[in-house]
């Protein structure tokens, strides 16, 4: 059986003070790619509702590639389509998912299609509020 208490050398006017503490990195995490299909990104803020094109970075590097990355922002879903009512059709595919997954709710599909997409919309905002 190993023994659990601290070693006797150790005491709290021994502890260094003058340790540098190091900046914590962001992480970052890959939501999803963009597929070259030359087609918009659309976001939807799930706060208010609004569904607008996303803002798209283009960097180019020295070796001839150009690559675009999307500007997320928080509370908000990021899909690729064609216009704002296929976009409705993706946000809502990923509406349902979220609400099944992180909620523990879920409907069958005749149900779900009942559903208008403003309806939608509002069950994830007050899961989301509450």
């Amino acid at each position: 059986m190993k023994n659990i208490l601290p070693s006797d050398d150790f005491t709290p006017d021994k502890v260094d003070e003058s340790a540098v503490v190091v900046p914590i990195n962001k992480e970052q995490k890959l939501i999803g790619q963009l597929i070259n299909r030359n087609q918009p990104v659309w976001e939807l803020n799930l706060l208010s509702g609004q569904i607008t094109q996303a803002k798209i970075e283009t960097v180019a590097e020295l070796t001839g590639t150009i690559k675009r990355s999307v500007k997320t922002n928080d509370k908000c879903l990021y899909c690729q389509s064609l216009n704002e009512t296929n976009a409705k059709k993706h946000f809502s595919r990923q509406i349902r998912n979220l609400v099944s997954s992180k909620f523990g709710l879920w409907c069958r599909d005749e149900e779900w299609k009942q559903f208008t997409f403003e309806h939608k919309l509002k069950l994830l905002q007050t899961l989301i509020s509450a």
